[in-house]
C-alpha cells in the first residue's frame, strides 16, 4: 500500500510541475515578445488572408472591418462565403465595395464531399489567389483581430526551416454562463497542449505557399474534416517545422451553455483523435488524471479511518495539484492581459457572477474532459454548422448532404456550432 501511495503522489507531483512549467514557458514567451524591439527590417512577404464564412458569427462585422485596416503593406483578403443564400453574403459584398483593392469575395463552388466545408473554402481561396502571394494567412470568422495581427503572424516564417506559424485563442466570455467558463478552462489547458505537442490553431495560422506545395497540404485538406491539426505532421514529414507566434493571441468573447459546450468540445476532441500523433498519450493522461482526481479523496479518507499516516502525502500532493492548476491559469491569464494591454484591447471580463462559479467550473472541467474523450472515441457522425459528416472505420470523411446555412434564433452572443 505504501508503494502505491508514493507512486501516485510522485505522479501527481510530476504532472503539477509540468503544468506549471508549460504555463510559465508560454507566459514567458508572451512577455518577452511584448518587450522585444521590433525588427528594423521586418519580414513582410506578399500575403493572402483567407476567411471562410458559413452563417453570421456574432462579431463578423468587426472582423471584416479589422481585416480592411491591417498594418501590412501588401495583402489581399479572400472571403469565401458558403452559399449565395447565406445571410452574410450581402454584408461581405458591402464591405468589399468599400475596399475593392483588399477584398476578393466569392461563393464556395463545388464543395468536396470528402472533407469539411471549411477545407473546401480554404482550398478554393488558395487556388484562386494571385501567383505572387508568398504566404497564406487563415483566420476564423469568430476571431477578434487587431492591426498588427498579420505582421506578427508571419514573422516566424522568415526562418527557412519554418513552414507554418500559429497563434492561439483565449476566451473571455462576456457573460457568466457555466458552459462559457468550462470552455475557458478547457481552452486554457488546450493552449498548453497545443504548444507542447506542436498543434496549430486554424483561427490564426500562416503557411508559406512553398510549404503548402511541398507538403501537399491541399490534397491532405481534401480528405480531412479540419484544416489545422493535420498541418504539423504534414510539414514534419517534409523536414519543416511549425512556429508559435506568442503575440498572436486572439480573443473570443462569445458564450455557450453546458449542452452546447459538450457538443462543441466533443467535435474538437474528435479532431485530435483523427489527426494528432500524440493522441494515445493524451488519452492516457486524461484517464489517469480523472481517475486519480476522483479516487484520491476517497483513498485518503479510507487511510485516515484506518489510522494510517499515508493519507497525508495523498492530501498534500492533491492540494499541490489543484493549487498548481489555479496558479497556471492565473499566470497565463496575466500574460494574455499583458499582450492585450499592449495593443489597447479590453482585458476586464471577470464579473461577480463569473467569480462565484470559477472554482466549480475549474473542477468540473476535469471530469467533463473525460466525457468528451469517451464521446470522441465513439463518434462516427458529427454535425458542424448544420452539416452532417460520417467517419468510416478507416477514418475517411464523407459529407452526407449539403444544404445552405440556417440558424434558429439564439442569443446574439452565442457561438455557432
Amino acid at each position: 500500500m505504501q508503494e502505491v501511495v508514493y507512486l501516485f503522489s510522485v505522479i501527481t507531483l510530476g504532472v503539477s510541475l509540468v503544468v506549471l512549467y508549460v504555463a510559465a514557458r508560454i507566459a514567458w514567451l508572451m512577455r518577452t515578445s511584448v518587450t522585444e524591439t521590433p525588427p528594423s527590417a521586418p519580414y513582410l512577404p506578399k500575403a493572402a488572408v483567407i476567411l471562410s464564412i458559413r452563417g453570421g458569427d456574432p462579431y463578423l462585422l468587426q472582423l471584416l472591418e479589422s481585416l480592411a485596416h491591417l498594418d501590412y503593406p501588401d495583402y489581399q483578403v479572400h472571403v469565401i462565403v458558403d452559399n449565395a443564400e447565406d445571410p452574410e453574403w450581402e454584408l461581405v459584398k458591402k464591405i468589399a465595395e468599400r475596399s475593392p483593392h483588399i477584398f476578393i469575395p466569392m461563393i464556395l463552388e463545388s464543395p468536396a464531399p470528402t472533407c469539411g466545408l471549411k477545407n473546401s473554402a480554404l482550398i478554393q481561396g488558395v487556388e484562386r489567389s494571385a501567383t505572387d502571394r508568398e504566404v497564406f494567412a487563415f483566420v476564423d470568422a469568430d476571431a477578434h483581430i487587431y492591426p498588427g495581427w498579420l505582421r506578427e503572424l508571419v514573422q516566424p516564417l522568415q526562418d527557412s526551416g519554418v513552414g507554418a506559424s500559429t497563434g492561439n485563442r483565449w476566451y473571455m466570455p462576456s457573460d457568466g454562463r457555466f458552459g462559457s467558463l468550462v470552455r475557458y478552462f478547457w481552452n486554457a489547458a488546450g493552449v498548453g497542449y497545443m504548444w507542447l505537442f506542436d498543434i496549430a490553431w486554424g483561427g490564426s495560422m500562416a503557411i508559406k505557399r512553398s510549404a503548402i506545395d511541398r507538403a501537399d497540404l491541399l490534397n491532405i485538406w481534401r480528405n480531412s474534416l479540419t484544416d489545422d491539426t493535420p498541418v504539423a505532421p504534414a510539414l514534419q514529414s517534409q523536414g519543416l517545422t511549425q512556429a508559435f507566434a506568442p503575440l498572436v493571441i486572439v480573443v473570443n468573447r462569445e458564450s455557450m451553455n453546458v449542452r452546447q459546450f459538450l457538443r462543441w468540445g466533443a467535435r474538437q476532441t474528435l479532431m485530435s483523435r483523427l489527426y494528432t500523433p500524440q493522441w494515445p498519450l493524451i488519452v492516457l493522461q486524461i484517464l489517469l488524471q480523472c481517475a486519480w482526481r476522483l479516487f484520491a479523496p476517497l483513498f485518503a479518507l479510507a487511510l485516515a479511518l484506518n489510522n494510517s499516516d499515508l493519507w497525508l502525502p495523498v492530501i498534500v500532493t492533491e492540494s499541490f495539484y489543484w493549487a498548481s492548476i489555479a496558479v497556471a491559469a492565473i499566470v497565463m491569464e496575466t500574460a494574455v492581459r499583458n499582450v492585450l494591454r499592449n495593443r489597447d484591447d479590453q482585458v476586464a471580463w471577470i464579473s461577480p457572477s463569473h467569480a462565484r462559479q470559477i472554482p466549480l467550473a475549474l473542477v468540473a472541467t476535469h471530469f467533463i474532459v473525460l466525457c468528451l474523450l469517451i464521446t470522441a472515441m465513439r463518434l462516427r457522425r458529427v454535425h458542424w454548422r448544420g452539416i452532417e459528416y460520417t467517419i468510416s472505420p478507416d477514418l475517411r470523411i464523407r459529407m452526407q448532404q449539403y444544404r445552405p446555412f440556417y440558424r434558429a434564433q439564439k442569443g446574439d452572443n452565442e457561438s455557432i456550432l
